[in-house]
C-alpha cells in the first residue's frame, strides 16, 4: 500500500514517518531481526528527503526499535515497545451530525476503540456515495490501515470498495452492499423478523399485526420484511399481516431539529389504518418514531387494545416515560457489539495478515413486556 505523511501537519514530517514505521514494525510489515527497507527506498516512498528518513530511524533508535549497524543496514530490534504503536483505522458511516443515533455511533464507536491501543478516525458520508468514496480515499491517503464502513443506502460503490479492499482490509458494519462479497458484521432481521410474526400472531394471539418500516433501500430493513413475510404466510396468517413503508428516518430528523410539524400527519394516518383496518398490533422498527407519534401523541390511550413493539439500540436511548409505560415488546439491535467485533477482526487482519471472510449475523434480543406495580412517591 502506497503511504505518505502530510506536508502542513503540525506534527513534524520526520514524527509521522516514525510512528508509520512503529505501526508497520507493530503489523509485522517489518519483521524483528530483519532489515529496513534502503533509507533511499524510503524516502521515494514516502515522497521525503533523505534527512527526515534519516531523522525517523534515529527517532525510532531512541525508542529500542531499531539497531543501526553503521555503513551496513537497519535492523528491527525485538522490542515490547512496537506493541504500544497506535494503528490508525478509520470508519465511515451515513448518518448526519444532527441526527441523535449520528452521535449515537459516535459513542459505539469510540467506546469500542478506548480500550484498544490503536486510533480511529470517524467521519459521516452524510449518505452520500460520492462523499463515501472521497472519504475512504482521504482515511487510506492519511494512514488507516483498515476501514469499517457502515454502508450508505442503495450503495452503488461496490466496485470501489471491493478495489480498495485489495489494498487495505475492509470489514461492513450493519449493512450488506448489493453484489459485494466483503466481510460484515450485521444483525440477523430475518429471524428477528420470523419472531416477530410469531410472537404477536401466536404468543400473543392478535388477529391482524400493522408494521411499519422505513423507506430507506438497505439490507436490514429487506431481511427483516422477507423474515416477517415469509414466517406469517407459513402460519397460514398472511392476509393478516401488513407492511408499509414510510420515510421515517426523514421524520426523525426533523424530530431531533426540534421540528414537529409532521407529527399530526403521521399520527392521523396511523390511526386511520388501524381503525379501518382493525389492527390490535403494531410494530414500529424505529422506537423513537414510535415514541413520538403512537405514544407521545396519545394514539396509545385511544387504542387500548392495540400491542405496540420495536427495537431498540441497546438501552443508549432511553424513551420517554409513557413509552415505558406503554410497555411495548421490544427486540434489542446490539450496535456497538457489532462495531466491536467488526473491529477485533479488522484488527486481527491487519495484525495477521490473514484475511476475515463471510458475514456474521448478530441476534436480536427480545424483551417482553413486564407489568411492573406502581409504588407511591416519597415526598422527600
Amino acid at each position: 500500500m502506497m503511504s505518505r505523511v502530510v506536508e502542513g501537519n503540525k506534527v513534524p514530517l520526520y514524527r509521522q514517518l516514525a510512528t508509520t514505521m512503529m505501526q508497520r514494525i507493530r503489523t509485522s510489515d517489518y519483521r524483528p531481526g530483519e532489515a529496513l527497507p534502503s533509507i533511499r527506498t524510503i524516502s521515494s516512498e514516502f515522497n521525503v528527503s533523505v534527512n527526515v528518513v534519516q531523522r525517523a530511524i534515529r527517532e525510532l533508535e531512541s525508542k529500542g526499535m531499531v539497531l543501526t549497524q553503521h555503513g551496513k543496514q537497519v535492523l528491527v530490534a525485538e522490542s515490547k515497545r512496537a506493541g504500544q504503536a497506535a494503528i490508525v483505522f478509520g470508519m465511515i458511516h451515513p448518518y448526519a451530525g444532527g441526527m441523535v443515533f449520528g452521535r449515537d455511533v459516535l459513542y459505539f464507536a469510540g467506546q469500542t476503540f478506548s480500550g484498544r491501543n490503536n486510533l480511529l478516525f470517524t467521519v459521516s458520508s452524510d449518505g452520500s456515495t460520492a462523499r463515501e468514496r472521497e472519504l475512504a480515499e482521504h482515511v487510506v491517503a492519511n494512514g488507516a490501515r483498515g476501514l469499517l464502513l457502515w454502508p450508505v443506502e442503495s450503495d452503488l460503490n461496490v466496485a470501489f470498495f471491493e478495489n480498495l479492499a485489495r489494498r487495505i482490509p475492509i470489514v461492513l458494519v450493519d449493512r450488506l452492499i448489493p453484489g459485494s462479497k466483503l466481510p460484515a458484521v450485521v444483525h440477523d432481521t430475518q429471524a428477528a423478523g420470523r419472531d416477530i410474526a410469531e410472537q404477536f400472531f401466536n404468543r400473543m394471539k392478535r388477529r391482524r399485526l400493522l408494521v411499519l418500516v422505513d423507506d430507506l433501500d438497505i439490507s436490514p430493513y429487506q431481511s427483516l420484511l422477507h423474515g416477517l413475510r415469509t414466517h406469517a404466510d407459513e402460519l397460514g396468517r398472511f392476509t393478516d399481516l401488513t407492511t408499509i413503508q414510510l420515510p421515517i428516518s426523514k421524520a426523525v430528523a426533523q424530530f431531533n431539529q426540534s421540528n414537529f410539524s409532521m407529527v399530526s400527519q403521521f399520527t392521523q394516518y396511523i390511526e386511520r389504518l388501524v381503525r379501518e383496518d382493525d389492527y390490535d398490533g403494531l410494530f414500529c422498527y424505529q422506537d423513537d418514531f414510535l415514541d413520538y407519534i403512537v405514544i407521545e401523541t396519545g394514539l396509545s390511550d385511544r387504542l387500548p387494545g392495540l400491542q405496540l413493539g420495536c427495537t431498540n439500540s441497546g438501552g443508549l436511548n432511553t424513551r420517554s416515560r409513557r413509552f415505558q409505560e406503554s410497555r411495548p415488546v421490544t427486540w434489542t439491535i446490539d450496535h456497538m457489539g457489532a462495531i466491536s467485533l467488526a473491529a477485533d477482526r479488522l484488527q486481527n487482519w491487519v495484525l495477521s495478515k490473514k484475511p476475515f471472510d463471510g458475514v456474521i449475523e448478530l441476534e436480536l434480543k427480545r424483551c417482553d413486556p413486564v407489568q411492573t406495580p406502581a409504588r407511591p412517591l416519597s415526598p422527600f
